[in-house]
């Protein structure tokens, strides 16, 4: 395995997102020019990702948990075609490191909301593939104590599926599970109530989809009262132009879009719309 994966090559490449998000806030956290589209009649609310709970740094088991789901996620592209074939170790990587500030988001938003809304009870991580962002998101999350949402991965392709279910035996998460279907089905499967999950969940997604279209596929699971939460990884420039076609449909159906959150790691700027449906 490259030496780029292993725990502490992990490690040290997050200290460095770490360092240019901060170096970034003490500049006074300047818009880079995608957020500062002219042509947008209303932009969008961009905040920077503030680090209110303290810079989020993995333990070394945490690490070590990190380098094995790594392992197995490059073993197993040679013939599941989990990332790009031609150069899939920085791509894992790259992969590692979009999904560690999804936690930090998570922490800004439960002091957010405090305690006026009931709190998310599990992570639902639609169309997961590799297990991006939720199997290290949930990791971390488990690392850093109290008490950590279950995760539900969701993957509708049934051999990456096993494969999932078989990296959360390896990992050893006990609270997770994977769901072979699609945010478009009805309802959840029975066994996920048969085994004690209830919602509201949050859901996570990383280059899924448009946040139109993803919303729209998750109807059902709103009509259900699965869902709370949405936290949605997407680039900058792409971010801008569905907001200034889409952005109104966003608020249908009982949505609310309050912020966007901004983390300027090392190489782009990565935005997390976070929304509340009640």
């Amino acid at each position: 395995m490259s030496s780029i994966l292993c725990a502490g090559a992990i490690g040290e490449a997050w200290e460095r997102e770490l360092a240019a998000h901060e170096r970034w806030l003490a500049a006074a956290a300047p818009l880079p020019e995608a957020a500062r589209d002219p042509t947008l009649k209303q932009a969008p609310a961009f905040r920077p990702l503030e680090l209110t709970g303290g810079p989020l740094r993995p333990s070394a088991a945490c690490l070590e948990r990190l380098e094995t789901y790594a392992r197995r996620v490059l073993e197993a592209n040679e013939h599941l075609n989990l990332v790009s074939r031609r150069d899939p170790e920085p791509q894992i990587l790259v992969n590692l490191l979009d999904s560690l500030p999804f936690a930090i988001v998570l922490d800004w938003v439960s002091r957010e909301t405090g305690s006026d809304a009931e709190p998310f009870r599990f992570l639902l991580d639609a169309g997961s593939g590799s297990g991006v962002p939720g199997l290290p998101v949930q990791l971390v999350l488990e690392d850093q104590g109290g008490s950590a949402p279950d995760l539900l991965l969701v993957e509708s392709r049934g051999q990456k599926a096993d494969f999932l279910e078989q990296l959360l035996d390896e990992l050893q998460l006990d609270r997770a599970g994977v769901w072979g279907g699609r945010l478009e089905d009805p309802s959840l499967p029975p066994w996920l109530e048969e085994e004690g999950w209830s919602g509201p969940g949050c859901l996570l997604s990383r280059g899924l989809g448009s946040v139109a279209d993803t919303l729209n596929w998750c109807k059902g699971l709103q009509a259900e009262e699965w869902l709370s939460e949405a936290l949605m990884l997407k680039g900058l420039p792409g971010l801008t132009k569905e907001w200034a076609t889409e952005g109104r449909s966003w608020a249908r159906g009982g949505w609310a879009f309050p912020t966007q959150l901004l983390f300027m790691g090392s190489e782009r700027p990565l935005c997390f719309v976070w929304g509340s449906w009640r």
